[in-house]
């Protein structure tokens, strides 16, 4: 947070006045940079992960009742 407020700036001492220099107008060139036919590379160790089984023990399955049987007379 700043505390360069209107109270700070009572003594004078604290806001000097500067002067504005005007910059001339100017541009800039255009820099384009090809990187199509640049070669790199880089060589990616990947660490050797052994996965070992381990057998985790299952809770039995419930007893399930057999669903209900429907019977139909379907003669005409």
């Amino acid at each position: 947070m700043d505390n360069y407020d209107y109270y700070s700036c009572t003594l004078g001492l604290l806001c000097p006045k500067l002067p504005i220099l005007a910059i001339p107008p100017f541009k800039l060139p255009n820099i384009f940079v090809d990187l199509s036919h640049v070669r790199l590379g880089m060589d990616v160790v990947l660490p050797n992960v052994h996965f070992v089984p381990k057998s985790i023990p299952l809770p039995a399955l419930p007893e399930l009742p057999t669903p209900p049987t429907i019977t139909a007379d379907f003669t005409i």
